[in-house]
């Protein structure tokens, strides 16, 4: 008899298949959906050992208790310690963990996972959604919290001073939910909540209200436009100064400003591009001085402020100018425009040379000089004004020391070589459009970047049709869609709301309708506003 000896095979070990299941909730003390509950501690027990990730930012209970619960996980299950005293009578409580609750060894978490009960005889079952849109833009805004707050609240400025007493928060859709809410009247009010306070702060968030309380009765759902409210009041950020006759000075908020240099030195000339007609929170100042500082007076609403300006150190070694900016897209001037020259310095427009200037169009192998005129815009932008042609190559050549500073600077030689554009290039856009209600509109075609290209205003009394023509000849090609602005006081511009004041932001649609221009080609659209 003979014996055969075999070596056994050694395997590595496996711990089998991954963990992919998250843990499950075997029962509770007391139990889900309990009725007249009295007691202290809520334990939650779980199929598996469990951990609790970021439980402060995941966790909402509603209502909201006055001292935070101790919650802990203790092995399989969660243990939730209350102030019984804080409970309110006849009232139904959720805790919504969130995804806050996950298995120890591979982090699967439970999604959107609670506990609810109630201190009364029955739970309080009815839900309440809606939606968070930003009311100039129509995107939907995510975690903003939607506070419910008593609707005999009668101090106005409530969500200043209290905190709401049912919150949650909305979705990376915009979208929000209540449930086990109570047959009730609420003020509803939602911010950012920046430092999770859960109280308003006022101008650095933004925020979205309903005008009157809401009557909860069934299931329902409601839209909250998001807006923020103007600054009350009107301070300077910051002033920048990047190089020497170069100043920028940034308000907090948009107005009418006017703009003057006191002072008493022998030589100061300055300009602001800044119109003291127009709303604007920027003004820029450009300037030429022998002094190191400058005091500056801006003028707004009867208000004057004065900034002494402390300004950079001259380079005494510069003597030529910085090259100006042109209206170039790549090598292209748009359709219509003439040529134009923007500089970074105050220019004495007096000492310009022209004959120093040359334009030229350019055939084959060849060139010839054309007219021209300099027309100064301002003391910073200069055109060059010619009858061009559609689809020609151009140069134009600024000799050295055709323009002077006020510092005695002089340009370097400067070339550019430009190509003018073409109208076939461009589409043409016929708009009807008819509106809903006689009122005045601010109308605004936006491109794909929301960027306003064109805008129209549009009024319609009462005696008028509904319907308006908008022509938009020589557009870019590109996706187009139409912004409408309800404008309620007929201001030709939208206007944010406030809500002290109880004024909702004016009405924004932006109709889903895609427009698509091409070039060479005329493209007509109706467009039929019924909400």
């Amino acid at each position: 008899m003979s014996l055969l000896w075999r070596c056994a095979q050694v395997l590595p070990l496996t711990g089998g298949k991954r963990d992919i299941l998250p843990p499950k909730l075997i029962t509770s003390l007391p139990k889900h959906l309990t009725t007249n509950f009295v007691g202290s501690t809520i334990t939650l027990y779980f199929d598996e050992f469990v951990q609790l990730k970021n439980l402060n930012s995941q966790l909402i209970i509603s209502p909201k208790l006055t001292t935070d619960p101790d919650i802990s996980a203790v092995g399989k299950s969660v243990v939730i310690k209350i102030k019984p005293e804080e409970l309110k009578p006849n009232t139904t409580y959720r805790f919504d963990f969130g995804n806050s609750i996950a298995d120890m060894h591979e982090s699967n978490q439970i999604k959107q996972f609670d506990f609810v009960f109630s201190t009364g005889s029955a739970i309080d079952t009815l839900q309440l959604k809606g939606s968070l849109t930003e009311n100039f833009t129509a995107k939907n805004i995510p975690n903003m919290l939607v506070g419910l707050y008593n609707s005999n609240e009668q101090n106005d400025s409530f969500p200043y001073i209290k905190q709401p007493v049912y919150y949650c928060k909305s979705n990376e859709d915009g979208l929000f939910n209540f449930s086990y809410l109570p047959k009730s009247a609420f003020k509803v009010f939602s911010f950012n909540d920046n430092n999770k306070n859960f109280l308003f702060d006022g101008e650095s968030e933004k925020l979205a209200f309903l005008n009157d309380s809401f009557n909860l009765e069934s299931d329902s759902n409601i839209k909250l436009n998001v807006f923020k409210e103007l600054p009350t009041k009107n301070f300077i950020k910051k002033t920048l100064n990047p190089y020497y006759g170069y100043t920028v000075i940034v308000y907090n908020k948009k107005e009418k400003y006017a703009l003057t240099l006191n002072s008493d030195s022998v030589f100061t000339k300055y300009y602001t591009s800044h119109s003291k007609d127009i709303d604007a929170d920027t003004i820029q100042l450009y300037y030429a001085t022998n002094k190191d500082s400058l005091k500056i007076l801006i003028t707004r609403n009867d208000i004057v402020d004065t900034i002494n300006l402390r300004l950079p150190k001259k380079n005494t070694k510069q003597k030529k100018i910085n090259p100006p900016e042109v209206n170039l897209i790549g090598n292209l001037l748009p359709l219509t425009k003439q040529f134009v020259l923007k500089f970074n310095s105050l220019i004495d427009t007096s000492k310009s040379v022209l004959s120093k200037i040359k334009l030229i169009e350019k055939s084959d192998s060849s060139g010839k000089e054309i007219p021209f005129k300099l027309n100064w815009l301002s003391p910073i932008r200069a055109e060059i004004s010619s009858k061009l042609k559609e689809g020609k190559k151009y140069n134009l050549i600024i000799d050295t020391a055709t323009f002077f500073s006020y510092s005695h600077l002089y340009n370097d030689s400067l070339k550019f070589s430009f190509i003018t554009d073409s109208a076939k290039n461009y589409g043409n856009l016929f708009l009807n459009l008819t509106l809903n209600t006689k009122q005045d509109y601010v109308v605004q075609l936006i491109n794909e970047n929301e960027n306003v290209v064109k805008e129209n205003y549009v009024s319609l009394s009462l005696s008028a049709s509904n319907t308006t023509k908008l022509n938009y000849p020589l557009i870019q090609p590109g996706i187009y869609r139409v912004k409408i602005i309800y404008d309620n006081n007929s201001n030709k511009k939208w206007d944010t709301g406030n809500f002290l004041k109880k004024i909702q932001p004016e009405r924004i649609i932006i109709n889903s309708k895609q427009l698509k221009v091409v070039s060479d080609w005329d493209l007509e659209e109706e467009i039929t506003i019924r909400e």
